[in-house]
């Protein structure tokens, strides 16, 4: 389930950079970093999209609705995402700093 949720997360990136620089020549970037904290082992990934509002982060992972009349998906892949980490007691950190960032954080032991 993690690999499904690390994939989904990283096709997402993917489409917010298509998004952002379509028809342009421009660097298309997703960052992943990896480490080890008191909560667990966390992968982030960032892309290099438009971003979003706090207040379209705040729900983006509970319900299927799409943010952007840009997009092509559905949301089932984000439900999925959320599911899988509440189902594991893993973490789910969401946050905008220019493009979006999405770490999961997946528990020891």
């Amino acid at each position: 389930h993690y690999l499904r949720c690390l994939l989904n997360i990283l096709l997402n990136a993917h489409q917010a950079n298509a998004r952002k620089f379509d028809g342009e020549s421009k660097e298309r970037v997703i960052y992943v970093e990896t480490g080890l904290g008191q909560r667990g082992s966390w992968v982030s990934i960032r892309d290099s999209g438009f971003g979003l509002k706090p207040d379209e982060i705040d729900g983006l992972y509970l319900s299927v609705e799409r943010v952007s009349s840009k997009g092509s998906g559905h949301g089932y892949g984000r439900l999925f995402v959320r599911e899988c980490m509440t189902k594991h007691n893993g973490f789910l950190d969401v946050s905008s700093p220019g493009g979006l960032e999405v770490k999961l954080t997946f528990p020891n032991g």
